[in-house]
């Protein structure tokens, strides 16, 4: 059995909370049109309001209900209201109820009074700024950092991030906190990956992406999408990889550094899908970029969201690897490598830029064997072997693996002896990687 009250609420679509949010407002309309006390904060149960619509009362309820529930329904009774609907007349056809100017009054109250609650609703921006500042603070420590540390850096700011978007409603300081928490989660990606778990970079790289979707952040969301790339053709999926660094190029506003790192992967991509012919253009494209365009992330940013013309070359040996062009990737590894010994006589090189020269080293020596150099093969590899663990992150464990792969390969002309000492002391070497350092990061996505 349900009272005409409920029958009223329910024909409006009113919840139990607006009906007691209304009630209210009523009741400070009537207390500054009175001046009665009686109508001065009442106090109103959501399990009062269920009696009320479940109908069944004995009784009149007490001032000032009687009052207010009349002013909330113009030419009804309270008696009729809290009486059995099937003993009063219909509700009439039309939903809502006649409006004065009370009523109106009441309306825009609640509107202020929501308007006061969301304004109040906010974060102070001292905290943003300390949080972006920390975002660049770790793009920019990534190459003096190793991987484990920057993945618990990261992660507490990108929970910080997201912690903050609950507290506030003013947009400009959503948008800021949702870029702060997409940058962090994209360093995340490149730190998981680099740490072993393919699974969690691929969730983070997701989420920094949907986090730029969000915001209309074209240069991170460009960035998420080229490591999303990365991680399908590590992954075994280039078609996929294909797809995502496509989507990602066809953004506007990115800056030649962007361009150059999209070109790059974009030629890794193709060179794992077997096209070979697209590998080379994007290859040389992303060594020719110039038109002096920047974007906020990249050359903004920078640091781990950079990449330079070193970084392309080293990605360019690989890719010429996967094509079984192995003079261009000596080429793209040896210059590679110049520009680094450059940087570090002038003592410039970092740890993560020691280990980028770590893998075009490797790089070169695969380039060597493929053209049954192995003296030269040798020669090229033999800093590796002196990373440290912390440092042996993925991509030279991959390459590593690929190494020891080729040197069983039977077309080449290697000395056995030399062959099986180079592959024990590369299974050696790998045994105790980055990733050694923690077990599997959760898969997130």
């Amino acid at each position: 059995m349900q009272s005409l009250l409920g029958v009223l609420l329910s024909s409006n679509g009113e919840t139990t909370e607006e009906f007691i949010d209304r009630y209210r407002s009523t009741c400070a309309v009537l207390l500054k049109e009175t001046g009665n006390r009686d109508f001065h904060a009442p106090d109103l149960s959501a399990m009062t309001v269920t009696r009320w619509r479940n109908g069944g009362l004995k009784g009149i309820p007490r001032r000032p209900a009687p009052v207010v529930l009349q002013r909330m329904f113009p030419g009804r009774t309270v008696l009729e209201l809290l009486t059995s609907a099937d003993r009063c007349a219909p509700p009439p056809p039309v939903t809502g109820y006649t409006l004065n100017e009370g009523d109106l009054e009441m309306d825009a109250r609640r509107a202020a009074e929501r308007a006061s609650q969301a304004a109040a609703s906010n974060v102070e921006d001292m905290t943003i700024d300390e949080i972006e500042d920390d975002t660049f603070a770790l793009a920019s420590d990534y190459h003096t950092t190793p991987p484990f540390a920057v993945y618990g850096r990261a992660n507490t700011l990108l929970a910080t991030a997201t912690g903050l978007l609950e507290q506030t409603k003013i947009l400009t300081q959503q948008e800021r906190l949702y870029r702060a928490a997409g940058q962090a989660a994209a360093v995340l990606a490149t730190a998981s990956f680099d740490l072993g778990s393919t699974r969690a970079a691929t969730g983070y790289a997701r989420t920094a992406a949907m986090y730029a979707k969000i915001i209309e952040d074209g240069a991170l969301r460009a960035y998420a999408l080229g490591n999303l790339a990365i991680l399908a053709y590590w992954s075994g999926r280039p078609a996929q990889a294909v797809r995502h660094v496509e989507e990602a190029r066809s953004i506007s506003g990115l800056g030649d550094t962007a361009c150059r790192r999209l070109a790059a992967i974009s030629a890794r991509a193709y060179a794992h899908v077997g096209d070979a012919g697209s590998a080379r253009l994007a290859a040389e494209e992303a060594l020719i970029v110039d038109t002096g365009s920047r974007d906020d992330l990249h050359d903004g940013v920078g640091g781990e969201f950079g990449f330079s013309r070193r970084r392309a070359l080293m990605s360019n040996a690989t890719t010429h690897l996967l094509i079984d062009d192995g003079e261009a990737a000596a080429a793209a590894a040896q210059e590679a490598i110049d520009l680094m010994l450059q940087e570090q006589t002038a003592g410039r090189l970092t740890p993560q830029e020691v280990t980028d020269l770590a893998q075009a080293a490797i790089d070169l020596g695969r380039a060597r064997l493929l053209a049954s150099e192995f003296d030269g093969a040798i020669e090229a590899v033999s800093p590796v072997f002196d990373l440290g663990s912390e440092w042996r992150v993925e991509g030279v464990t991959h390459r590593s693996a690929a190494l020891r792969k080729d040197l069983a390969r039977p077309d080449l002309a290697l000395p056995q002896r030399g062959r099986v000492e180079l592959a024990e002391k590369i299974e050696d070497y790998t045994r105790v990687v980055a990733r050694s350092q923690l077990g599997t990061l959760p898969a997130i996505g």
